[in-house]
Parts: C-alpha cells; sequence; structure tokens
C-alpha cells in the first residue's frame, strides 16, 4: 500500500511539475508582459509598470539578502499580522472604490433605452428600439417589469 501510495505521489508530482513549466514558460513568453514597445499590441509599458516591476524585484532581494528587513517584514506581517491584515484590506477596498470611481465607463445605453422604451410605449416598433431588444433580449424582462 505504502508502494502504490508513493508512486501516485510521485506522477501527481510530475504532472504539477510539468504543468507549472508549462504556465511559467507560456507566462514568460506572453506578449502582455514585454517591457518596451510591443509589436503584438501596438502599445509600450507605461512608467507606471515598469516601477512596479523594478520595487518588487529589490523587495524580494532585499528580504532574501538583508537580515534586518527580513526583521522588519516579519514584524509587520507575522507577529503584527492582526494589525497588519485589516489594515490592508481596507486600503484595497478604498483603492478598489477609487479605481472604479475614476474608470468606470459611462453608463447610459441600456438604462436610456430601457427608461425610451417604458416612456414611450409607441415608438417600441421603431427600428432602433426593436433592433436594440433584438440584440439584448436579456433586458426585455426588466422592460415589462417596468411597464
Amino acid at each position: 500500500m505504502n508502494t502504490i501510495h508513493n508512486l501516485g505521489y510521485k506522477i501527481i508530482n510530475i504532472f504539477w511539475r510539468i504543468l507549472f513549466a508549462m504556465t511559467l514558460y507560456f507566462a514568460w513568453t506572453s506578449p502582455n508582459i514585454i517591457l518596451g514597445d510591443n509589436s503584438t499590441f501596438g502599445t509600450s509599458t507605461t512608467w507606471l509598470t515598469t516601477y512596479a516591476i523594478i520595487v518588487i524585484i529589490a523587495l524580494i532581494v532585499s528580504i532574501i539578502v538583508f537580515p534586518k528587513v527580513k526583521n522588519i517584514f516579519s514584524f509587520i506581517f507575522l507577529k503584527k499580522q492582526y494589525i497588519t491584515a485589516p489594515l490592508f484590506f481596507l486600503v484595497i477596498i478604498i483603492l478598489q472604490i477609487l479605481f472604479v470611481y475614476y474608470v468606470h465607463p459611462v453608463s447610459g445605453f441600456d438604462a436610456g433605452m430601457l427608461h425610451y422604451a417604458a416612456v414611450n410605449p409607441k415608438h417600441v416598433l421603431e427600428p432602433n428600439v426593436a433592433a436594440y431588444y433584438s440584440l439584448n433580449r436579456n433586458n426585455l424582462p426588466i422592460t415589462l417589469l417596468m411597464r
């Protein structure tokens, strides 16, 4: 039984290593991670992305190389974890709210058409309104509920 268990463990470990290696390879060769000009998308990497990558690499190297930095991070994230975790949670929630506030697109196409169809029921057979509901059937129950 122990031999079967070890064999199963080795097979699972081999599959995991193969899949992990494939994931790592495709992540490294992805055009999304290229620094500088990107011929696939016609864009270049922003300064923010470049600085973020440099800061992350510098933090990882400093944690590995310098014991004092490792002790500071250990104190903040392990010994004071009950204070650090809620603070980071609040910061992440605030950053998400700010991101959505500044990046969200203008909403109004669906709401505008739903309002137009509800206020002007005789215009529902107009080509634009009929085409809208033909393409976006998921909004038809909302209109019927509003009616």
